[in-house]
């Protein structure tokens, strides 16, 4: 049964809703929430009240309608375990030396030149997504467009730097939602709420 803390919710309901950030963190517009959900102001008010890692005051049924649609997809966990399989077969190769000729056709393509993995929030909201471009100036300003740049991680190849996000995206797995292209037109499917704690 799906869970969320007094932190989670505020944050996704500012995601979805708008909101404003205050000294002890991200509160939502509980009078647009109340309105777009068709519920008194003060229910809102009542389900983010408490401390940051409390569990949310929310009847799960509530929470469960909230969540609906906004739940990592099926069809994104496959495609992820698929790329996580993909990313050994190769990770073997290059251990033990086979497959030089798949290898070189990657090189072709830049799979083996440096990239970065970046960490990137949202300016408005409490959202970070993640992606991973070659590590030069030029590609990486291009993909922190429209949001602002809260850690990059430098891998030898794309190949590292796609492990590194399978693993950064297993550490803030409670903290995964994903958003329809209406509402995220980039990396819609690699977001999460931004309160998640990342890996040291």
């Amino acid at each position: 049964m799906k869970t969320y803390t007094v932190r989670q919710l505020r944050e996704f309901l500012t995601v979805l809703y708008g909101g404003t950030h205050r000294p002890d963190g991200w509160y939502p517009h509980t009078a647009t929430v109340a309105r777009r959900r068709h519920v008194h102001p003060s229910s809102v008010r009542r389900w983010i009240r408490g401390e940051l890692e409390d569990p949310a005051p929310i009847p799960q049924a509530r929470l469960r309608l909230l969540l609906r649609g906004y739940e990592v997809a099926t069809a994104t966990r496959t495609r992820e375990r698929h790329e996580q399989d993909r990313l050994e077969v190769i990770a073997q190769r290059q251990r033990l030396g086979r497959g030089r000729g798949n290898l070189e056709e990657y090189r072709r393509l830049g799979w083996l030149d440096a990239h970065s993995v970046l960490i990137i929030e949202d300016h408005n909201r409490p959202l970070r997504r993640i992606t991973v471009t070659r590590a030069s100036p030029t590609t990486v300003t291009r993909a922190i467009a429209g949001g602002h740049l809260v850690h990059t991680i430098r891998e030898p190849d794309r190949f590292a730097a796609e492990r590194t996000r399978h693993t950064i995206l297993g550490t803030v797995e409670a903290d995964r939602i994903q958003l329809p292209r209406t509402r995220l037109d980039r990396g819609h499917t690699q977001v999460w709420l931004a309160g998640a704690h990342l890996p040291t």
